[in-house]
Order: C-alpha cells, then structure tokens, then sequence
C-alpha cells in the first residue's frame, strides 16, 4: 500500500494505525517530504515500513515497492499494539 504521511484532513500516522489493526501483514511503501530520521521519530511503534521521500518519479517508486517488508507482530501483542521496529 502507497501512503501518504501528511494529507489533508488526515495524518498517515494514524491511518498506518488503523491498516495494522484491521490486517498486520499489509506491506506499506510511505511517502513524505518530511526526513527519514523525522517519519520515523513520528512512526515509532508503529511496525516495519518501507520510506520514499517525495518528490520521486516512477523509477523510484516501483523498486521502493520491493523494499516494503511484511509486519511481524511479537508474541503477544495484539495487532495496532507497540511492536517496536522502524523505518527501512
């Protein structure tokens, strides 16, 4: 899944929240303007996620989909849970 951080009305974050409650296993390619270092003080907690930072054209975007890792709950956490992890 292709997601934006920043959008309006919405914050990513909180959509990323969501999507791991409903199905853990999603693999999510996020976007932002915002630094890798800055996505991923936001995101902490929120499990594995692949980053491309924007602007990007085609030939970044679909090598970044192949970048996006499966999250793994540890045993234990319920799905939306802190499950530690970060950005690759």
């Amino acid at each position: 899944m292709l997601l934006d951080l920043t959008m309006p009305g919405l914050d990513g974050a909180e959509v990323l929240r969501e999507i791991r409650a409903v199905n853990a296993d999603v693999r999510v390619l996020l976007m932002s303007g915002y630094s890798e270092q800055d996505v991923l003080k936001r995101l902490k907690g929120q499990g594995r996620v692949a980053f491309l930072h924007k602007p990007f054209t085609q030939e970044t975007l679909l090598p970044g989909f192949a970048r996006c890792p499966r999250f793994r709950k540890p045993a234990g956490v319920q799905a939306g849970g802190n499950a530690g992890g970060g950005l690759i």
